[in-house]
């Protein structure tokens, strides 16, 4: 199969969207939808806007505690996953198809498969040109899968932030805060 990853983040320990690592190809749907759902969010004009494009995020945040967050009421949600979970949520399976079809044609690369829609056994497009990463903290008594990666604090004051990683299978790619950061404010040894 030909299909291509236009879309990549990082899902965090809490299973949401850590928009820090966050990739695209040019012109992205989702990014231009979470660029207006952030706009819609300062404007607090956000749950007006989900209801016409999502309405299922509506009213899955209306049995959750307190609605959809805005401004004036932030409810512990980062304006930046937030709003990026809810555009890739929000960009309908035709735009992805869409978008991917014309990136082929500008490439001038030939699909294999033609025109025309996907089987319906088949996955939704927003999966099949999408890859995640996930999140998660390393300890001292890391056994197994991540024992050969090292922790940023070994042998410092131990500060819960410096040690989450973001891996994909079996592979860790990069800590998700760098040393000296805000996440992780130390600076390394000499």
């Amino acid at each position: 199969e030909e299909d291509i990853v236009t879309f990549a983040t990082v899902f965090n320990a809490q299973g949401r969207f850590f928009q820090a690592f966050t990739a695209a190809t040019p012109f992205h749907p989702v990014l231009k939808r979470a660029l207006n759902h952030m706009v819609a969010y300062y404007n607090g004009s956000l749950a007006e806007l989900l209801s016409k494009e999502a309405p299922e995020l509506v009213a899955s945040s209306r049995t959750q505690k307190g609605g959809v967050p805005s401004r004036d009421k932030p409810m512990g949600a980062g304006v930046g996953p937030y709003t990026l979970a809810t555009a890739f949520a929000a960009t309908l399976d035709s735009e992805w198809e869409d978008y991917v079809g014309r990136l082929f044609q500008e490439s001038g690369y030939v699909r294999k498969r033609g025109p025309g829609p996907r089987l319906k056994s088949d996955k939704l497009a927003s999966r099949r040109h999408s890859r995640f990463l996930f999140e998660s903290l390393l300890g001292d008594d890391t056994k197994g899968l991540f024992a050969d990666v090292p922790l940023q604090d070994s042998g410092e004051k131990k500060i819960h932030w410096c040690n989450f990683v973001c891996f994909g299978g079996q592979k860790v790619y990069f800590y998700s805060r760098v040393r000296g950061s805000k996440g992780c404010p130390f600076k390394q040894k000499s």
